[in-house]
Parts: structure tokens; sequence; C-alpha cells
């Protein structure tokens, strides 16, 4: 997003509130003396918010899971962004997370703030409740998170469902702006009966590669023996088992090496939220996609002409298989991913260019 933004002729700051470390040496490679490190110290919440979470709890188990919108906001990040818009006087700022959204209150009507919402955080902690999972990260209530929303002026959603939740949720304008790729084009390339997976450690992931090995790839290695699965990601640290058809890579330097090697990418997400965007990815470089409905959420409108869906393991069995074994039917699909994925580009930097210039958006 920030590439884009630099393309559209702004100039952009990162100020980094390091809540996570990420890799500064990078960071500051990329971005130079426009990269700003902030000192994040995320303090405990008072008690009286612990015993009323505990109480609830008691009646709502799911509700020790539930945060203020604010819990996580550090105010010692304030000087330091006091000091920045001094020197450079900021006319838009971004900030990532309704979590980090009180940030905004440091800057005048003068600028324009935008919220990038990434996810809904409103009963977060369902979703993985329901699916026997201990949720991690951050979930809030819908009135928190309103709270935390109309303090900008435009909403970034990442994905259509997602905006028009968020749309139910503020009184400020909602624009979609999904994730960016790289482009490559179509390789055409014989097959090698190869398939990818790429992902990183999270339980969602987990879960859904670990069915994927167990409940569908003996039925694809069955129909195609020469047949493997490649996965890539710190992920491999929770594959269960070993097959000879399944090879484990862990982190990988180049990208567009990896996917020039196989055939189709795989993604059998279980559930989730925001965007998928190692789908996304995938059909930017061009590769055929298998994926899940709850994998395609804001990718619908590519739905069986871009990439297929399939939600049972007999679906998946016969689409890898006709994939791998019909080179015509794999190149139409390579075709129509590098198509999709251009569009979406093109759309994206079409919707940022709007929500940058604020003034045209309130009507959407």
């Amino acid at each position: 997003m920030l590439t884009r933004l630099k393309k559209l002729g702004y100039r952009v700051h990162f100020a980094h509130i390091q809540r996570e470390s990420g890799d500064e040496k990078l960071m500051r490679s990329r971005w130079g003396d426009h990269y700003h490190p902030i000192a994040y110290c995320r303090k405990q919440p008072p008690l009286s918010v612990k015993i009323t979470r505990k109480i609830a709890a008691m009646f709502d188990p799911g509700m020790a899971h539930v945060r203020n919108i604010d819990e996580w906001y550090d105010p010692g990040v304030e000087e330091e962004l006091a000091k920045l818009h001094t020197q450079y006087k900021f006319d838009v700022v971004i900030v990532e997370y309704v979590f980090f959204s009180k940030v905004l209150e440091c800057f005048g009507g003068d600028v324009i703030k935008v919220i990038d919402a990434h996810d809904v955080f409103t009963d977060r902690h369902k979703l993985y409740m329901e699916n026997g999972q201990r949720p991690p990260w951050f979930s809030t209530s819908r009135r928190q998170e309103s709270k935390g929303l109309n303090r900008a002026d435009i909403i970034i959603a990442i994905q259509k469902s997602e905006r028009d939740k968020i749309s139910r949720m503020c009184k400020r304008p909602v624009i979609t702006i999904g994730h960016s790729v790289k482009l490559s084009p179509p390789k055409y390339g014989k097959s090698t009966c190869s398939m990818l997976y790429i992902g990183s450690r999270n339980s969602i992931n987990s879960q859904s590669i670990n069915r994927f090995i167990n409940e569908v790839m003996p039925g694809i290695h069955m129909r195609v023996p020469e047949a493997r699965l490649i996965i890539a990601g710190d992920i491999c640290d929770d594959v269960s088992g070993s097959k000879n058809y399944i090879t484990k890579l862990g982190r990988v330097a180049e990208l567009r090496e990896l996917y020039d090697t196989v055939d189709i990418v795989v993604n059998p997400m279980l559930y989730g939220t925001g965007l998928k965007i190692k789908n996304v990815e995938a059909l930017g470089y061009s590769k055929p996609l298998i994926t899940t409905s709850a994998g395609a959420e804001g990718l619908e409108v590519g739905e069986g002409t871009a990439f297929l869906v399939a939600n049972s393991p007999v679906e998946w069995c016969d689409m890898a298989v006709n994939l791998l074994q019909d080179d015509n039917y794999r190149f139409s699909l390579e075709k129509n991913a590098a198509e999709f994925a251009g569009k979406w580009n093109k759309q994206i930097s079409e919707n940022l260019s709007l929500a940058m210039e604020y003034s045209h958006l309130e009507e959407i």
C-alpha cells in the first residue's frame, strides 16, 4: 500500500510502533530516513477491568477474550508522533488496525484520518471457540469497535463483506482496498504433478493443512501416484507425520522461483477473517488456485474462472487431479488468474487514490 501511495505521488513516512519487532534492517533499507521506529510499552489494564472481565467470564467464558478498544494502546507514542507532525506537517495519517485508532486524536482537523482495518474484531473470539481453538490476538465488542472506527474520517476495509460489517458499525465512509500483489505472467509449462501450500504458523493454518494432508492427499496420491505437496513457511513446524509425497521447505528466500516450480496452489482454509492474502498472491503469480468458500471470501467474483472452490475431500481430489492431468485446463486457469490479478491491482490503485482524496467520498 505504501509503495502504491508513492507511485501516486505522495511522500510517505512509516512510523513503526514496535508492538512487533519486524525486520528493522530491511525496513530501514526500504524507507531510509522516512522510517521512524517508536518504542512501545503495553500496559496492563486496570484492576477494575480485570475484575469485571473475570466476573463476565463466569457467565460467558468467551468474555475472557473480549478487550476494550484501547487496551493495547500506548499513550507513550504520542510525543514522538507530535514531533514528526511538527517536522513534516502530514496531510493524511493512516493507522493500521482499529485497536490503535486512539493515535488519530493526536492530529487536528486539518489532517485526513484513515483507519486501515484489515480485520473486523467484533466477537472475533467466537470464530475460534466454535472451531475448538483458543482465541488468539485481539477481540472486542461491537460498541468498542464502533468507538474506535468513528475516530477516523474514512475507513479502509480489506474485502467487501467486512466493508459491509464496518459500515453498519460506524458513521464514516468505508472503501474496499484489498492486498495488491506482484504480477508474474503465466509459464504454461509441462506438468510436474506438484502442488504448493504456503503459510505462517498459526492455529487456523495448522488445522487446515493437517486436515488436507490426512483427508485429501491420500486420495490425490492414489489417483496420481506422482503427485506431491510442497509446503513452505513457518507452518512446516506444525505439519504432523511424514509422507514421501510431502516436502517441507520451511522459510524460503525467493517466492517467485518457488511458484515457478509448481503446477497448482492449494489453500484448504477451514475458517478465518480478513482477506486470504496467500490466495491473492498465488493469482498474482498466475498459478491455478484451489481454495475453500472461506478462503474465497472477498474474491468471489473470480470463483470458477480465476480459481476453483472445493469444500469436501471428493471435490478437492477431483479438481486437483483434473488440473494435474489436463494441461489445457491448467493453462486456461493460469491465463484467467493473471487477468484477474491485473484488474485487482488496478482497482486497488483507483480506490486508494479515492481514499486519499477524502472530499470525493461523501457518497460512498
